[in-house]
Order: structure tokens, then C-alpha cells, then sequence
């Protein structure tokens, strides 16, 4: 008896490989299984989560249980899970679109602003010429 889908990968292949997440599964009505994700830093990984975490407070606060929530959103029950869960391969769009619906939208303008990176304004600003004449120059 043949199984369904493709082999599992290889055992040389460990879970920090970049070939190990370049592997799909195929679940057994033949749709892609969710890949693992990006490979994320511990600090990224962590502020996934508590996003996460958040979203999930922010729904259980309102009383709506996971089916509405993910009914608004029009994803599925446990892409919503995955959502609250911090899992990376969730769609960022969908990360906005709850965090929209939970009243943070606001928040959502100041992520990434220019105005609020310090290190680049301080950069930026050490590599800019200096305005008029050079102090050598006389009229």
C-alpha cells in the first residue's frame, strides 16, 4: 500500500536547516499543509507572540469566540488559532485586519515611522554635508 502524499524529508534534514522549511507536505485531501514560516530572531518570535496573545485578550474582553472572530476575518477557525498563537506563516494582512478590528489601527500608522527612528535620523544626519561655506573660504 502506497501512502498518501510525499515522502517525509530525509533525517539529515534538522529543523534550523533552510532546506528543511523548503519542504511541503500534502495533507491527505491533496490542499498544502501550512509551512513552518520564516526562520524569526528569539526578539521577533517573542513580539509575534505577544501580538498574538493580545489580539487573542483583546477577543475573549469583547466575549466572541474563535468561530466569529475568524468569520469577521474570513479565514478559517484555525488559521484564527495560528493568528492568536504567533505563528509566522500567518499573513501579516490578516495580522493588521484583527488588530484593525480590535480598535489598535492607530498603532498600526506608527509602526515603522520615520519620524520615531532615532538611530536613523542620527545617521542620516552625520553623513549630510554641512550647509554654506567651508571655514577656509574667504570672500
Amino acid at each position: 500500500m502506497k501512502p498518501d502524499g510525499p515522502p517525509p524529508p530525509p533525517p539529515s534534514l534538522a529543523f534550523g536547516d533552510p532546506a528543511f522549511f523548503d519542504q511541503r507536505t500534502r495533507s491527505g485531501d491533496g490542499a498544502s499543509a501550512l509551512s513552518p514560516g520564516p526562520t524569526l530572531s528569539f526578539p521577533a518570535a517573542a513580539a509575534l507572540k505577544a501580538l498574538g496573545e493580545n489580539i487573542r485578550t483583546a477577543r475573549l474582553r469583547r466575549g466572541e469566540s474563535e468561530t466569529l472572530a475568524a468569520e469577521r476575518a474570513g479565514v478559517s477557525r484555525q488559521t484564527w488559532r495560528r493568528l492568536e498563537k504567533g505563528h509566522p506563516a500567518v499573513s501579516v494582512g490578516l495580522l493588521f485586519e484583527a488588530m484593525t478590528v480590535y480598535g489598535f489601527g492607530d498603532q498600526l500608522f506608527a509602526l515603522a515611522d520615520p519620524a520615531l527612528d532615532a538611530e536613523g535620523i542620527a545617521r542620516d544626519a552625520a553623513r549630510r554635508p554641512l550647509r554654506g561655506r567651508s571655514a577656509g573660504r574667504g570672500r
